[in-house]
């Protein structure tokens, strides 16, 4: 993993002793398994600012890496007013999709995903 994460083994050591603790990962047939195909932050956590920063720089560094199954998207656009929240149902119907596929997807790679619907 140190390599793919491009980080020290040390530090990697500690972040799977961390998830065992919080009961986030098992190992089975000494493999790592997640218990939890995704994790959520609540929105009044004083760390979601953090978090989504973080998860926002992840991408931007990606960026000049990515491949054919990449998917990047950033626009500025207008509408009715009356369109917002029909647009802003729409991505979390998305959302829910997507989710059901993670749920039941085997935990072979990591992938990250931002969504940002606001008005700026």
């Amino acid at each position: 993993m140190a390599p793919f994460l491009q980080l020290a083994e040390k530090r990697i050591e500690e972040a799977l002793a961390f998830l065992m603790r919080c009961e986030l990962v098992t190992i089975e047939n000494d493999t790592y398994q997640v218990l939890l195909p995704f994790l959520h932050i609540d929105n009044q956590s004083p760390e979601i600012y953090q978090h989504h920063r973080n998860l926002r720089l992840k991408a931007i560094e990606a960026f000049p890496w990515r491949t054919e199954d990449s998917l990047y998207f950033s626009a500025l656009l207008t509408c009715a007013e009356k369109d917002v929240q029909k647009l802003r149902q729409k991505l979390l119907n998305a959302l829910a999709e997507a989710s059901t596929v993670i749920e039941q997807s085997e935990s072979q790679t990591l992938l990250g995903i931002n969504i940002d619907f606001y008005r700026p």
